[in-house]
């Protein structure tokens, strides 16, 4: 592998990197904002076979 393609590939990591590190702080800010608001929020996750919204928030 020559000089330029190790370079190529260098820097579309280093992007990809740069890229990962913003969205996970801009996802970092929002969530600090949501929890100073005091505004309850439903995540968007799988939930578990049979398991209701309320039975889920009722076990905390």
């Amino acid at each position: 592998m020559n000089v330029g393609a190790v370079a190529v590939l260098a820097g579309i990591a280093a992007f990809g990197g740069t890229s990962a590190v913003l969205a996970g702080t801009y996802g970092l800010c929002q969530a600090r904002r949501v929890t100073r608001t005091d505004v309850r929020v439903e995540a968007l996750v799988k939930r578990r076979p049979g398991e209701t919204p309320h039975s889920a928030t009722a076990a905390h």
